[in-house]
C-alpha cells in the first residue's frame, strides 16, 4: 500500500504534472456535451430512473468506506505512516538547517569542483573568476564573477563579467541544476556553424530539425529554468561553413519566463552594421506536459517579430542568406501561430527599397526600387494550407539604382498581385497531393518576371523564357488533385484538373518547330499575341472564346511569313479527347485585316500519317488583296511558286472566295501520288487585278522585263498543286489603247518544274503594241523596234506562250501581229512609214513578213522577207522617193535646212541583212529626176544622172564595229567606222574627201577639200541648219558646234562632222570679201573634252594662227586669233559685211586679236591689239569693245567702246544700230602719224595727246558723221606745220594757218623758214550731229599766236571760223647780249621790251573769218584790229 503512495508536491508549479494525459481526457470525455446530449435523448423519465439509480450506487459506496475504515488494520497503518511522515519532515528540516547554515555556505569553496564539473557537461574549459553565496529568501543564491567558457581552440564561447541566480528546489526532483532566477550582465555568447553545417551555441549543440536529445540541449536548458535575464549583452556568430566574417551584435537583452508549461521568451538586439533600428523577437507559448521543452515539435503558442530597415547587403556578409546582396533595404514583421509544432497561421508583412539581390538557383537578379507585401497563410488538422498573398506590390529598379531608396508614392507602384489564393496539401510522404489557385486579376508580365528572380526548376525557367507569356488572366480558378504518385517526379497516378479564367491581351510566344532531315517544313507550337477571351478545361473536353483586336497569330513552320496581324479575330474554339484522339472543333472563326476578312469552320483531328492530323475545314473570303494571296500560302506549296506568285500577282482585289482543306495535312496539298489523301480548293473571282508573267525577269537595268497586264477581271482556281486562271479582259500597264480578251492561262504543277500556257489575244492602238513590244521580250522576236517608235492606227495580236516559271528564258512563243493601215515613225526623226498594212508572224527565234506594204518619204514601198532557214534575216524594199517627202522627213529634224534642197522624185532599192546580230544595210539609186539645190559642187539639176550608193556593213574580224561608206559621184565621198552600244551609236573614225579621195584615220573624223572657189557665205546658210537653231556664222566658224557640247552637240548628226580640216581653195568667199590662195588647217583639241578648235590660215589678205575654245560666259565660245598680218582692203559692199555681222551680232565669239602688221584700206597702221565680247543688255545684244590698242612708233591708240543693236534690226525692222567709242591718242610724233594715215607733208615733229568720247548711228567699221557725236581734247607741242593743201586733213585742215601766212601783213616766212613752228596747239571741240565746235583753239609759236572759234560742218566739209593772229614781239636775249656789250644800249632796250611788247603785239593783231569749203577756203580780212561781230540774224555759212 505504501509503495503506492506519491511523494509530496513541491507546489501548484509542479501540479499539472502529476495528472496524465489519458486522465484528463477521460475526464473532459466524462464530461462532454455529447456525454449529456446522450442522457438528455431518453427522455424524462429515463432521467429520473437514472438519478436513482446514481444515488443508490453512491450510497453503497460510502458504506463500503466506512465499513473499510473501521477495519483495525487501518489504524495500525494510520499510526506507522504518521510515524514515517514525522521522521520524513524531520529529515527535511534537518536537511534544510544543514543546507542554510553548513553546507551553502561552504559552496563558494567547492568553485575547483565546480570548474571540474562544468568543464566536463560542457566539453570546454570552465572558470570562475569570483564566487560568493548566500540565501534570498528560500532559494539559496550565489554571485559569480568573470565567467568564462572556452573550447579547445581557444575560442570564447561564453563569458559574463557578473552572473546571480537563485537555485531552484526543482534541481532535487529533476536531479539537474535549474534555476528560480538567472541574470547576467554583459554577457559574450559565441553561436558558431561548424563546416559539417552543426550549429553550436556557447558549445551546446542546436538543431532544431534533429530528432536526437541532445540536438535540443540548450534549448531544454534554457526554458526549464524560472527566468533567465541577460541585459547589455553580446552575441557572437561565425559562419565557418561559408567562411564568412565574425558578426557581433550587441546591447542584446533577453529574457525568459516559464510558469509551468508556459513560456515567454522576448529577445531584443541592436547593431548599428545591420540595421539602425532594434531587432525584436518574442514568443508566448506552452510545451505538452511530460515532453521536452527545448522540441518545438511540442510547442503550441505564438511568436512575433518585428526587423525595421534590415541592411541586406550587411546581412548577407555575415548570414549568406542568398546568393548575392548588393544592395537593398528591408523592413519586415509578422506572427506566427502554432500547434505541435505545426504554422496554424501566420501573417507577414514586408518592405523594401533599393534592392538588388540573387536567390540561390535564380536565373537573374532581383531588382526592385521599393516593394511590399502582406502575406497571410491557414491551416487546418487536416493538412490542408491556405496561403492568402493580399497585397504584393513593387517598383521595378535598374542596375544604377536610379530608383534610389526613397519610398514611392502609391501612384508609382506597379500592380503586381492582390487577393490571389494558393491552396495545397502534402500526403503522407510530404509529396504535393492536391494544388489550388485563384486569383482576381493574374498578370502573366508579373509571374514572367518574378518568375526568373525565383529558384525555379532550370526545365520551367527555360520554357517560361520560350514562351514570354504576357497580358492578364483575371477571374482564374485552377485546381488540380492526384491520387496518387507526385507531380514534381512524375510518378504515375490519376490526374484531374479544371482551370477556368478570363483572358484579357495575353499574348504568348510561339515555339519553332524541331529541326528534322526528311526535308518536309513541319510546323512549330503557334503563337499569339493581343487576345483576350475567355476559356474552360479540364482533364477531357475544353472550350475557349476568344477575340481580338489587333491581334496576332504565329504559325511557325506553317507560313513563310509565320506572323498573321488581325484588325478583327474573334471565334469559338472547342476541344475534346476522346479514344486517345484529340478533336478541336469551331462552328465559325472570323477574321479581318488589310489582306482579307472573312470566316472558315471545321474540325481537326490528331491522327493519320503524320503529326499533321486530320482537317475538315470550309471558308469563305469576303474579300482579299490578290498581291498578298501569296502570303497566305503554306509552305508545303515550293517555294518557287510561292515566289512566282508573290511577284505575279501585283495587284487588284477577290471577292467571294471560297476555300476547302480536307483530309491528311501530312500529305497536302494532296497531288501526285496523294491525290486521293484529300482536296485542297481555292476559288477567286478576281477584278482588276495586275499580273506580271515573269516577275523575275529582268532587264540590265534592273527593270521587270515584261510589262505589268492589268483591270483582270475574271476568275483563279488553286486546285491541289495546280493554278489556272481565265481573264475576260485586261490592259497593259503604262500602254494605252491595247486590250487583252480571252486570254486562258494554267500552271498544271506549282513547283519548280511547273510551266505556264498562255493562249489570248489583243487589239487596239499600234502605237500601244509598239511601245509593248519595245518594253518586253517580244522585241527579241519582231526585230528590236526601237523604244521611241511612234504609231498611228490600229493592229491586232494572236498569241501563245509557254513559260517554265522557274526559267523564263526558255519560253516559246507564237503569234501573229496584223497592220491595218498603221501609220508608223520608227525612231525619233526618222521617216515616217504611212499606211503600213500585212501580217507579222514570229514565234521565239524567226519571222516574216508578209505582204507588207507602206507610204515612204512620199513614195510607196514595198517589205518583203523575214528570218532565213540559217537563221539571217533578209529583207528587202523597194519603192520611191520624193523631194518633198525628203523635206518634210527632215523638217522638224537638224538637217531640215538641207531637207529643203531636193526637187523631184527618184526610184530607189534597199536591202537589209542581220547575220549574227549584224545588220548590213545597202542602199542605190542614180538620182535621175531629183534637182539638188545645194551650193556647189554638190549641186545638179533634175535631168542629171549622179550615182549615189549608201552602205552600212561589218567589219570583218571587229564584232560590234560597222563601216558606213557613202559615194556621190566623183565629187563627194565618205566613210565611217561605226560602233554601237548600249547609248546608241558611236563614230570611231571617218574620212570626207571632196573632189579627192577620202584617207581614213586612226580615230576621229577628217575631211579633205580641194576646190577653185569656196562660197563660204553659201555654205555657212546650210551648215547654219545643222545642230541646234540659231546656229549662224559662229557655228559654222566652229565647224557646225554649238560651243555647248564639245563641239557634237546633242544631235547624232553631229558626230558625222569632221574633227580636222585640210582644205585648199584659189578663192575664199567669207563675209563679202575674198581672200585669195587660201590654204586651211582645222584641228579639234587634243581631248574631246577640251571643246576647243585650232585654225592655220595662210592667204593674201590673212595670215597666222587661230583658237576657238568654249567659254562659259559665252555661248559663242572664245576666239583667240594671233596674226602675223591683217589687211583689210575697202570693200565696195562693206554695208552686207555690217548687216551679217548685226543678224548674228550675239552670236559671235568673244574675241582675243593680236595682229604684228594692221593694214587699212591700205594704210599701215601698226600692230593691233583687239578684245571684245558679246552679252545682254536690257534684253538687246551688245558688242563690248574691252580694249583696243593700235601701237606705231608715232603713237599708240588705245580705247574701249561698244556696238548695240537693237533686237528689232536682227528681225529685218527699220532700227538704229549705235557705236560708242572712247579713245586716248598719245603722240609721239604727230607728223608720222599723219604720213601713215594718207596725210602727208602735213605736220612735222609734235608731241602730245588727242582724247575724247565719240558716238554715232552705225557700225564701228565706217563712221556716219551725220550721227556723229562727242567731245574732243587736243594739246600738240613742239611741232611744225607744212606746206599742204587744207582739204586733204578735214578736220585737221582747218587748223592749217599756212594760207592766212600768206595773206598777213607781216610776213614771218623768212622767220619760220618753210612752214611754221609752234610752241603749243590746244583745243577742245564738241561734235553734235557731225558739226564740231571750239571755243578754245590756241595756238602759240615763236612769231606769232593765234586763236580761233566757230565750228566745222564734217559732213559738208564746210567751215565757219574766226581767226586772230597776233605776232610776238621778242627781243629779251638780244637785250641782254646788248648789256655785255654795251651796258647802257643794253637796258634801254631791255627796259623798252618790257614796257611796250604787249602794246606793240595788240597794234598789229589782226582777224580773219576762214569760210566756205575744206578744199577751197575763203578767207576775209575783218575791220582792223577788232573782231567782227555778227550781226543779229545772221546766219552761219556753216549751215
Amino acid at each position: 500500500m505504501s509503495s503506492r503512495a506519491l511523494p509530496p508536491s513541491d507546489g501548484p508549479v509542479d501540479a499539472p504534472a502529476a495528472s496524465t494525459p489519458g486522465t484528463g481526457r477521460k475526464e473532459a470525455n466524462d464530461g462532454s456535451p455529447q456525454a449529456a446530449s446522450a442522457a438528455d435523448g431518453t427522455g424524462t423519465s429515463a432521467r429520473h430512473g437514472g438519478m436513482a439509480a446514481a444515488r443508490g450506487i453512491y450510497h453503497r459506496l460510502i458504506r463500503k468506506t466506512v465499513s473499510c475504515a473501521r477495519h483495525p488494520g487501518w489504524r495500525a497503518f494510520a499510526r506507522a505512516l504518521v510515524r514515517v511522515a514525522l521522521a520524513l519532515l524531520g529529515l527535511i528540516v534537518v536537511a534544510l538547517l544543514l543546507v542554510r547554515f553548513v553546507f551553502w555556505p561552504q559552496a563558494s569553496t567547492a568553485k575547483a569542483w565546480l570548474e571540474e564539473r562544468g568543464s566536463a557537461a560542457l566539453s570546454a574549459s570552465f572558470t570562475i573568476g569570483t564566487l560568493a553565496t548566500s540565501w534570498d529568501g528560500w532559494h539559496p543564491a550565489f554571485r559569480a564573477g568573470d565567467v568564462k567558457v572556452v573550447d579547445a581552440d581557444r575560442r570564447v564561447l561564453l563569458a559574463a563579467d557578473h552572473i546571480e541566480g537563485q537555485l531552484s528546489w526543482r534541481s532535487l526532483l529533476t536531479l539537474d541544476l535549474q534555476f528560480a532566477a538567472l541574470s547576467a550582465d554583459r554577457a559574450d555568447l559565441l553561436i558558431r556553424r561548424t563546416a559539417q553545417g552543426r550549429m553550436l551555441v556557447a558549445g551546446m549543440p542546436l538543431d532544431p530539425v534533429g530528432a536526437a536529445p541532445r540536438d535540443n540541449r540548450f534549448l531544454d536548458w534554457l526554458l526549464a529554468q524560472g527566468k533567465v535575464d541577460l541585459v547589455n549583452g553580446k552575441v557572437r556568430w561565425l559562419d565557418e561553413k561559408h567562411s564568412l566574417p565574425l558578426l557581433e551584435v550587441g546591447d542584446i537583452h533577453l529574457l525568459s519566463r516559464r510558469e509551468g508549461a508556459r513560456h515567454t521568451v522576448k529577445l531584443e538586439a541592436r547593431s548599428p552594421t545591420l540595421s539602425p533600428q532594434p531587432l525584436v523577437m518574442q514568443a508566448d507559448f506552452r510545451n505538452a506536459y511530460l515532453t521536452s521543452a527545448g522540441n518545438w515539435r511540442n510547442w503550441n503558442g505564438m511568436a512575433s517579430w518585428n526587423f525595421g530597415q534590415l541592411r541586406l547587403a550587411a546581412a548577407q556578409r555575415y548570414l549568406a542568406i542568398f546568393d548575392k546582396v548588393d544592395s537593398g533595404v528591408l523592413s519586415t514583421d509578422g506572427t506566427i501561430a502554432f500547434s505541435d509544432g505545426n504554422v496554424a497561421r501566420s501573417q507577414l508583412r514586408l518592405r523594401g527599397s533599393g534592392i538588388d539581390l540573387r536567390l540561390d538557383g535564380a536565373s537573374e537578379a532581383l531588382q526592385l526600387a521599393n516593394v511590399q507585401a502582406l502575406l497571410l497563410h491557414n491551416a487546418n488538422s487536416a493538412g490542408d494550407n491556405v496561403l492568402t498573398i493580399d497585397t504584393l506590390l513593387w517598383e521595378p529598379g535598374t542596375r544604377d539604382g536610379a530608383a534610389g531608396n526613397a519610398p514611392a508614392s502609391e501612384a508609382a507602384w506597379r500592380e503586381g498581385m492582390r487577393k490571389v489564393t494558393i491552396g495545397w496539401a502534402l500526403d503522407g510522404r510530404g509529396e504535393l497531393r492536391k494544388f489550388s489557385l485563384k486569383a482576381p486579376s493574374f498578370d502573366l508580365n508579373t509571374a514572367r518576371a518574378v518568375a526568373a528572380t525565383l529558384p525555379v526548376e532550370m526545365s520551367i525557367a527555360r520554357q517560361l523564357r520560350a514562351l514570354q507569356p504576357s497580358g492578364h488572366i483575371d477571374n482564374l480558378d485552377m485546381r488540380w488533385a492526384r491520387a496518387r504518385g507526385g507531380l514534381l517526379n512524375r510518378q504515375d497516378g490519376r490526374q484531374d484538373y479544371s482551370v477556368q479564367g478570363t483572358l484579357r491581351n495575353v499574348s504568348v510566344r510561339e515555339q519553332p518547330a524541331e529541326a528534322r532531315n526528311d526535308g518536309r517544313p513541319h510546323a512549330g507550337v503557334p503563337g499569339f499575341s493581343g487576345l483576350s477571351g475567355s476559356f474552360r478545361f479540364d482533364d477531357r473536353q475544353g472550350t475557349a472564346r476568344f477575340e481580338g483586336n489587333g491581334a496576332t497569330l504565329v504559325f511557325p513552320g506553317v507560313f513563310e511569313e509565320p506572323r498573321l496581324s488581325f484588325d478583327e479575330l474573334g471565334g469559338e474554339l472547342t476541344w475534346r479527347h476522346d479514344k486517345d484522339q484529340w478533336i478541336v472543333s469551331t462552328d465559325g472563326v472570323r477574321f479581318a485585316n488589310a489582306d482579307t476578312a472573312g470566316t472558315f469552320r471545321g474540325t481537326w483531328r490528331s491522327g493519320g500519317d503524320g503529326a499533321a492530323g486530320l482537317a475538315d475545314l470550309k471558308g469563305e473570303l469576303s474579300r482579299a488583296q490578290a498581291s498578298r494571296v501569296p502570303r497566305y500560302l503554306p509552305l508545303h506549296i515550293p517555294g518557287g511558286t510561292r515566289r512566282y506568285l508573290h511577284g505575279a500577282l501585283v495587284g487588284g482585289e477577290a471577292r467571294d472566295v471560297t476555300f476547302l482543306v480536307k483530309g491528311d495535312l501530312q500529305h497536302f496539298p494532296f497531288h501526285g501520288d496523294y491525290a486521293k489523301a484529300g482536296d485542297f480548293r481555292v476559288d477567286v473571282p478576281v477584278h482588276q487585278v495586275s499580273y506580271q508573267i515573269a516577275p523575275h525577269e529582268t532587264t540590265s537595268a534592273g527593270q521587270p522585263a515584261w510589262p505589268v497586264f492589268e483591270g483582270i477581271d475574271g476568275k483563279l482556281l488553286f486546285e491541289r498543286s495546280a493554278m489556272s486562271f481565265v481573264a475576260n479582259r485586261a490592259t497593259v500597264r503604262g500602254i494605252a489603247g491595247v486590250t487583252l480578251h480571252e486570254v486562258n492561262g494554267r500552271i498544271s504543277e506549282l513547283d519548280s518544274h511547273g510551266r505556264l500556257l498562255l493562249d489570248g489575244m489583243a487589239e487596239g492602238a499600234m502605237h500601244g503594241f509598239l511601245r509593248y513590244a519595245a518594253t518586253s521580250p517580244v522585241r527579241e522576236w519582231v526585230g528590236h523596234p526601237s523604244p521611241d517608235a511612234r504609231a498611228q492606227g490600229n493592229a491586232e495580236l494572236k498569241l501563245k506562250l509557254d513559260m517554265p516559271i522557274s526559267d523564263a528564258h526558255a519560253t516559246r512563243v507564237s503569234g501573229q501581229f496584223r497592220l491595218a493601215g498603221a501609220d508608223l515613225m520608227l525612231a525619233p526623226g526618222a521617216p515616217a512609214i504611212g499606211g503600213a498594212s500585212g501580217t507579222i508572224a514570229f514565234d521565239e527565234r524567226t519571222f516574216r513578213l508578209e505582204n507588207v506594204r507602206a507610204r515612204f518619204l512620199g513614195g510607196d514601198v514595198r517589205l518583203s522577207g523575214g528570218t532565213q532557214p540559217d537563221g539571217t534575216v533578209r529583207v528587202t524594199a523597194g519603192g520611191t522617193v520624193t523631194g518633198q517627202g525628203i523635206g518634210e522627213a527632215l523638217a522638224a529634224s537638224p538637217l531640215g535646212q538641207i531637207g529643203k534642197q531636193f526637187e523631184g522624185g527618184t526610184a530607189y532599192s534597199a536591202v537589209v541583212t542581220v547575220h549574227d546580230r549584224q545588220p548590213q544595210i545597202s542602199i542605190s539609186s542614180e538620182l535621175n529626176g531629183m534637182a539638188i539645190h545645194l551650193p556647189q559642187p554638190l549641186a545638179k539639176p533634175a535631168a542629171q544622172a549622179v550615182p549615189l550608193r549608201l552602205d552600212l556593213r561589218p567589219v570583218p574580224g571587229r564584232a560590234g564595229n560597222s563601216e558606213l561608206a557613202m559615194q556621190y559621184g566623183g565629187l563627194l565621198n565618205a566613210r565611217y567606222l561605226l560602233r554601237r552600244g548600249a547609248d546608241g551609236v558611236e563614230v570611231l573614225s571617218g574620212a570626207i574627201g571632196m573632189q579627192q579621195t577620202a584617207s581614213m584615220p586612226a580615230s576621229g573624223v577628217s575631211a579633205a577639200l580641194t576646190m577653185d572657189r569656196f562660197d563660204l557665205d553659201a555654205w555657212r546658210a546650210v551648215v547654219a541648219g545643222i545642230g541646234t537653231p540659231g546656229a549662224g556664222s559662229a557655228s559654222a566658224a566652229r565647224g557646225g558646234s554649238t560651243g555647248n557640247d564639245h563641239g557634237r552637240g546633242d544631235n547624232p548628226a553631229m558626230a558625222f562632222v569632221p574633227d580636222r580640216i585640210t582644205a585648199r581653195s584659189r578663192t575664199l568667199r567669207a563675209f563679202g570679201r575674198d581672200l585669195d590662195e587660201v590654204t586651211l588647217e582645222a584641228n579639234r583639241g587634243s581631248s574631246p573634252e577640251s571643246g576647243s578648235w585650232q585654225f592655220r590660215l595662210d592667204s593674201r589678205q590673212i595670215a597666222g594662227a587661230m583658237q576657238w575654245r568654249e567659254d562659259a560666259a559665252n555661248p559663242a565660245g572664245a576666239m583667240t586669233m594671233r596674226l602675223s598680218r591683217l589687211n583689210i582692203p575697202d570693200s565696195q559692199d562693206e554695208s552686207n559685211v555690217v548687216d551679217a555681222l548685226a543678224q548674228n551680232i550675239d552670236q559671235l565669239p568673244t574675241m582675243d586679236l593680236v595682229a604684228d602688221h594692221f593694214q587699212l584700206r591700205g594704210h599701215d597702221l601698226g600692230r593691233l591689239e583687239v578684245k571684245a565680247r558679246s552679252a545682254q543688255d536690257g534684253g538687246e545684244p551688245v558688242w563690248t569693245l574691252e580694249k583696243l590698242v593700235i601701237d606705231q612708233p608715232g603713237a599708240t591708240l588705245t580705247g574701249s567702246g561698244s556696238w548695240r543693236v537693237p533686237r528689232r534690226v536682227r528681225e529685218g525692222a527699220v532700227a538704229q544700230r549705235r557705236t560708242l567709242l572712247s579713245f586716248q591718242l598719245a603722240i609721239r610724233n604727230a607728223g608720222d602719224v599723219l604720213d601713215r594715215m594718207g596725210m602727208t607733208h602735213t605736220l612735222r615733229d609734235g608731241k602730245g595727246k588727242l582724247e575724247g568720247r565719240v558716238a554715232w548711228i552705225g557700225s564701228p567699221l565706217s563712221i556716219d558723221y551725220a550721227t556723229l557725236n562727242g567731245r574732243l581734247v587736243m594739246n600738240l607741242e613742239n611741232g611744225q606745220i607744212l606746206t599742204v593743201e587744207p582739204g586733204a586733213a578735214k578736220l585737221l585742215g582747218v587748223l592749217s594757218l599756212q594760207g592766212l601766212m600768206r595773206i598777213a601783213t607781216l610776213d614771218f616766212r623768212g622767220i619760220a623758214g618753210e612752214g611754221l613752228v609752234f610752241d603749243e596747239v590746244s583745243a577742245t571741240s564738241t561734235i553734235e550731229n557731225g558739226i564740231a565746235s571750239t571755243q578754245d583753239f590756241r595756238l602759240k609759236s615763236p612769231q606769232v599766236s593765234a586763236t580761233m572759234t566757230g565750228s566745222a560742218n564734217i559732213p559738208r566739209e564746210t567751215q565757219d571760223l574766226e581767226v586772230a593772229l597776233v605776232p610776238r614781239i621778242n627781243a629779251t636775249s638780244a637785250s641782254v647780249a646788248a648789256a655785255f656789250v654795251n651796258p647802257v644800249l643794253g637796258i634801254g632796250t631791255l627796259a623798252a621790251q618790257l614796257l611796250f611788247a604787249d602794246e606793240f603785239s595788240k597794234a598789229f593783231t589782226q582777224h580773219y573769218r576762214v569760210s566756205g569749203g575744206w578744199a577751197n577756203p575763203r578767207v576775209t580780212k575783218v575791220g582792223d584790229n577788232k573782231p567782227r561781230i555778227r550781226e543779229p540774224g545772221e546766219r552761219s555759212l556753216v549751215q
